[in-house]
């Protein structure tokens, strides 16, 4: 019993200490390789215009890696110019209820998923999940968009 309460007071510790340090730094900005960017229905038929593979980032404001992702790597200018040159970006916020978040299946975040225009469907070629260095990034971004 001793054991478990222990346990539990471990738990709240680290859950109160990591909702600090998320407060603490607040939301990120949209990062500017996704400003103005639109939806995945129109990302996808930019992306048959352009034969450019879409690039869908899934986040949301109270995920804690997603703000770091977007305080580090996706704001890093080498990684901002590989996927403003490579592929047609979208950005999805999965803060609330978002329908693009649920056709791509996220189950974790900060997601970034690699996709090609289908017959009706968008077709996966890749996903990173996590946060990452830029280094990673690129050379992810290099493999997916092949």
């Amino acid at each position: 019993m001793n054991r478990t309460k222990g346990l539990i007071g471990v738990v709240v510790i680290v859950a109160a200490l990591a909702t600090f340090s998320f407060l603490r730094g607040g939301v990120a900005p949209r990062p500017a390789a996704f400003e103005g960017t639109r939806d995945l229905t129109a990302a996808l038929a930019a992306s048959k215009e352009s034969g450019k593979p879409v690039l869908a980032f899934v986040t949301a404001d109270w995920c804690g890696p997603c703000q770091a992702l977007k305080r580090g790597a996706l704001v890093d200018p080498k990684v901002e110019e590989a996927i403003k040159k490579g592929t047609e970006p979208v950005y999805v916020d999965a803060t609330g209820e978002n329908a693009d978040a649920a056709t791509l299946g996220v189950t974790g975040m900060p997601v970034m998923v690699m996709l090609r225009p289908g017959d009706g469907k968008p077709r996966e070629v890749s996903r990173l999940t996590g946060d990452a260095e830029p280094e990673h990034i690129l050379d992810w971004l290099a493999s997916a968009t092949k």
